[in-house]
Parts: structure tokens; C-alpha cells; sequence
């Protein structure tokens, strides 16, 4: 499962120099009993960075992945447009992680979730398993 720590860590790497005093948000992802899972988190000041890490997906399948505003059963808008969250393309351990910059922050005491969806051969979407993001600084 996703650890905050690692995440934390990951983007230092990336990015230069972590504040830890931004916001920060995790949640874990659920589906149906057995199906996908996974973990996402975000730190957010003026802008956010996000990461995702999905398991026990179809390898080879194209899933996509987005933050909402609102939760599972609410759906609100997408934050920072669906083009920013690229795609994600499970290996045979059926394993995929994606991040994400946002050019917009998480604001503290929203409400949060990220969506893991499958595109339908007409256009819309399955989504296949939701984690509602906690503000957890």
C-alpha cells in the first residue's frame, strides 16, 4: 500500500525541496471486493502535486484517474481539467502509479475524491474504484 512518507520523500526528489507546512491529503482507493486498489496523495499550497499508485488492476488495460471536488456518491468538478492526469497503463504485476501537478490548491476543509475511471466504446465513462481524500495537515 501507498505510504505519505514515501510520497513525501518522491516529490523531494523530483522537486527540489518539500514545505511541510503545505496542505497534505491522502485516501485509499476502493472498488468492488477483490477488484482495484490503491492509494493517492497531495500536497497543495498555490498549486497542488498529487501522486496515485494502483494495484490488482488488468495489465495492459488503459485506466485514467482524476481529483473531484466532492466525494464518491458527489461528484463535483475536476480539478485542474482532465488533461493533467496522465494515464494509467498496468505491467503484468498489475501495478501502475501516475503523478500529477494541478495548477490549482486543495483547499483546506474541502471535500476531495479521486475517481479511477475506464472509457465506454461510446464515450463515457466506468468509473472503477473512488477514495475520498483526508486533509491530513
Amino acid at each position: 500500500m501507498f505510504h505519505f512518507s514515501v510520497f513525501l520523500s518522491a516529490l523531494a526528489g523530483c522537486a527540489g525541496t518539500v514545505d511541510l507546512s503545505q496542505t497534505a491529503w491522502q485516501g485509499d482507493l476502493q472498488s468492488s471486493p477483490g477488484g482495484l486498489s490503491g492509494s493517492v496523495a497531495a500536497v497543495s499550497s498555490s498549486y497542488t502535486e498529487t501522486s496515485i499508485q494502483i494495484s490488482r488492476a488488468l495489465a495492459g488495460e488503459s485506466y485514467f484517474w482524476r481529483i473531484n471536488a466532492g466525494d464518491c456518491q458527489n461528484e463535483g468538478g475536476i480539478v485542474g481539467g482532465t488533461a493533467v492526469y496522465p494515464k494509467l497503463v498496468p505491467g503484468e504485476s498489475g501495478v501502475a502509479g501516475a503523478e500529477a501537478a494541478l495548477s490549482q490548491p486543495l483547499h483546506d476543509g474541502g471535500a476531495y475524491a479521486a475517481r479511477v475511471v475506464q472509457q465506454r466504446p461510446d464515450g463515457g465513462e466506468i468509473r472503477i474504484a473512488c477514495g475520498v481524500l483526508r486533509q491530513i495537515r
